[in-house]
């Protein structure tokens, strides 16, 4: 307990300059002191309301990139660490959050067949819609447009880093999105006019 509150007690950004400096050198206290002084970052940010179905990964993937910030930070850049590890952790959060969410839709299936069955049933497009498959939708796609969905949904990537990974502008790869949803939606639309 008592070391907790030590290490919580507020630092000059000259000691934590010394201290981040001493944990890239591989001083393992200094890490740690620098792991407990940022604890209520990554709780708070593996606590949030839209992380809370995933908050145990969501904490430590937090204090993952919490070290990885000490690891990374430049104090030459001018930037207060609190500030580089907050934009940091929080994005580490969101990004799990992300591939969670891509995850979930594609693994949410009906457990027993007579789940299925009442879907099959309920479904509002009818039984042959039902067999329109992902696989369909993709193919009305051009091949820009298919590699932008699969890096926004199926890796769950951000619109910044699949414009980095295609070489393209986050505009762009917005736009791209935008038009393969209205392709599918088209071929959604006219599956159930047939």
């Amino acid at each position: 307990m008592e070391g907790n509150e030590v290490a919580r007690t507020q630092l000059s950004q000259t000691e934590e300059r010394q201290l981040i400096a001493r944990a890239q050198a591989g001083d393992g206290a200094a890490m740690e002191r620098m792991a407990l002084q940022y604890l209520p970052l990554a709780r708070a940010a593996g606590g949030q309301r839209y992380a809370r179905s995933i908050a145990e990964d969501a904490t430590a993937a937090a204090m993952e990139e919490l070290v990885r910030s000490v690891l990374a930070f430049d104090a030459e850049r001018g930037v207060p660490f609190a500030a580089f590890a907050k934009v940091r952790v929080y994005g580490a959060v969101s990004h799990l959050f992300r591939k969670a969410s891509a995850r979930w839709g594609r693994e949410c299936v009906p457990e027993t067949a007579e789940a299925c069955e009442r879907v099959a049933d309920d479904d509002a497009f009818g039984a042959s819609e039902a067999r329109l498959t992902v696989a369909q939708l993709l193919s009305a796609l051009t091949d820009e447009e298919r590699r932008v969905v699969h890096l926004l949904y199926e890796e769950g990537r951000t619109t910044y880093e699949a414009a980095e990974l295609l070489g393209l502008s986050q505009s762009k790869v917005v736009r791209l999105k935008r038009q393969a949803l209205v392709r599918m939606k088209g071929v959604l639309t006219s599956s159930v006019d047939d």
